[in-house]
């Protein structure tokens, strides 16, 4: 029996089956679920009970979600046209070249000769660079996010997500429903006060005339590398990443491209200078590093809602200022050893104190564990 993409379970069948995940551990139906709709339940695909004779309806098909991001198994399982019981596959992440994007988009801006409030006509406090990961999996899911996002909050005009435009309640449900998907955030918050005027020469021999730019782009690369690198041997999944820059004016893009290469070839050759961290230069592939617009791609709105709502948490002055928006993500940034400090949020400059920080200003950071 068809209906609208459903088929219907004979009676008498099992009404629960084990899609053979690792961590499957006998999983029993829920009693409350009278949806008629299957639970996805401890690495087992879970009808509901059926009984006397009754039929337990399943989608024809779906995902064992039993891992969410950090949990190796998830499967695709189908309905079997002649058995009418589901059948299950290894979402087999080498279909990609890549087993993880990370969408990375930015709020400020990296001029350093006048910076606000030091400037009055300055350029921007904050330099925000923001990363959000996932696997190669759910890298289309993100259109059915933002998708979500946009009709959830009422923000359905034009053809992209545009945080900065929305008025605040709109801004903390969109973080909230951004915060709940299985991926991970990386953030970078470079306080520009004490750069004002500098200029690095050696740097800008590697990073060009965007060198300040490229520098925080690799603080937060040396950090979600190495989250996928880790991730991927205990999960066993592709390590290589696929990166996808938000497309502005102002940035030569092939240049930190090219910046992102010797970083590679340093690591490789084990030289880079200021080597506190290194680009795990195994996952970083020339060809998986993209720059497109950011209204072209449902994960670069991801991004920019993750980089706009540090940047509102970190600049009190402005009349929208909260650290709700960025306390929404507290599930899914980055932790190392369970911190989430200069690894999921990441501020320079280092240590804390050099920056001078308002209280207001402090207490996003101590959210996320910082100590001033």
């Amino acid at each position: 029996m068809r209906s609208r993409g459903r088929r219907t379970v004979p009676a008498g069948q099992p009404d629960r089956w084990g899609c053979g995940c690792p961590d499957m551990k006998g999983a029993r139906p829920d009693p409350a679920n009278l949806s008629g709709r299957p639970i996805w339940c401890q690495g087992e695909i879970v009808g509901p009970e059926g009984g006397n004779g009754q039929q337990a309806s399943l989608p024809r098909r779906g995902f064992c979600e039993c891992n969410g991001m950090s949990r190796p198994g998830q499967k695709q399982w189908e309905i079997d046209s002649r058995s009418g019981l589901p059948t299950f596959r290894r979402m087999q992440e080498d279909q990609h070249d890549y087993g993880y994007v990370l969408f990375i988009d930015e709020a400020g801006d990296d001029g350093l000769a006048r910076v606000q409030p030091i400037d009055e006509n300055g350029g921007s406090e904050w330099l925000v660079i923001a990363g959000t990961l996932v696997r190669a999996i759910h890298e289309d899911d993100t259109v059915e996010w933002i998708r979500e996002i946009r009709e959830q909050i009422g923000a359905t005009q034009g053809p992209a997500l545009h945080y900065r435009r929305l008025p605040y309640f709109k801004k903390v449900a969109a973080c909230l429903i951004a915060g709940e998907k299985p991926c991970r955030s990386f953030v970078v918050l470079s306080n520009k006060k004490n750069m004002r005027g500098y200029d690095n020469a050696r740097a800008a021999r590697r990073g060009g005339r965007q060198w300040f730019y490229n520098y925080c782009v690799r603080l937060l690369l040396e950090r979600a590398t190495d989250f996928c690198a880790n991730h991927s041997i205990a999960n066993g999944n592709n390590p290589v990443v696929k990166v996808v820059f938000s497309r502005r004016g102002g940035h030569s893009y092939p240049q930190t491209k090219a910046y992102l290469e010797v970083l590679k070839a340093q690591a490789s050759a084990n030289s880079t200078y200021l080597k506190k961290r290194q680009i795990r230069h195994e996952t970083l592939k020339f060809n998986l590093i993209e720059y497109v617009p950011h209204y072209q791609v449902a994960g670069l709105q991801l991004a920019d809602i993750l980089a706009s709502a540090f940047y509102q948490a970190v600049n009190p002055a402005a009349g929208s200022w909260s650290t709700d928006p960025a306390w929404a993500f507290r599930r899914v940034i980055a932790r190392e050893n369970g911190e989430a400090s200069d690894y999921g949020i990441v501020l320079q400059p280092t240590p804390p104190a050099r920056a001078a920080l308002t209280t207001d200003q402090k207490k996003v950071f101590e959210l996320y564990g910082y100590v001033f």
